[in-house]
């Protein structure tokens, strides 16, 4: 067990099961790909109250031990398109990112996100939801100023700008760019 009370993986234990993982067909690779974002997420989602909450130290810690699972299951929703999950999860990986200082690392982690879900946009094969797109990019211009990179801030809210439909979510979008 490690010290925040949960069970790691022995190193051996993880390599078996990447190795039979591989001889399953691809069907049955994305099914349990999907069945690992749509659990990761939503389990970081469950957290969200705690993390917008007055003391979020030990929520932190639960997902810092948690983070490369989180990651990857957001690379996995993102790549087969599992958009409720990520909109779900989005405010809560924001947040863990804003409060733990990694802004950077966050920005990189929705830039692959909006990367993923905007893939062969131009031929139709994927139409993302404009208000998910919207609300990665208000989060990636919140980071972003945060990281002092104003014109780049300026420069994706603008191009944001006529995605988002939802008020609230453009209202949001406008509070982001209004800081630059």
């Amino acid at each position: 067990r490690s010290s925040a009370g949960l069970f790691d993986l022995h190193e051996l234990t993880r390599q078996f099961a990447e190795e039979h993982l591989k001889q399953l067909d691809e069907a049955r690779q994305i099914e349990l790909r999907r069945h690992y974002a749509t659990y990761y997420l939503r389990m970081l989602n469950a957290r969200e109250a705690e993390l917008f909450g007055a003391d979020p130290r030990p929520v932190i810690a639960r997902v810092q031990h948690e983070l490369q699972n989180i990651q990857q299951a957001w690379y996995w929703a993102a790549t087969y398109g599992l958009e409720s999950e990520l909109r779900t999860a989005l405010p809560a990986l924001a947040r863990y990112y804003e409060i733990s200082g990694l802004a950077s690392t966050g920005l990189g982690d929705l830039s692959i996100a909006d990367a993923l879900l905007t893939r062969d946009e131009e031929s139709g094969k994927t139409q993302p939801d404009p208000n998910l797109l919207g609300a990665l990019r208000t989060e990636q211009v919140h980071m972003l100023m945060g990281l002092s990179r104003y014109e780049e801030a300026r420069q994706l809210a603008g191009e944001s700008e006529g995605l988002v439909t939802e008020p609230r979510l453009k209202a949001a979008l406008y509070l982001a760019w209004g800081r630059s």
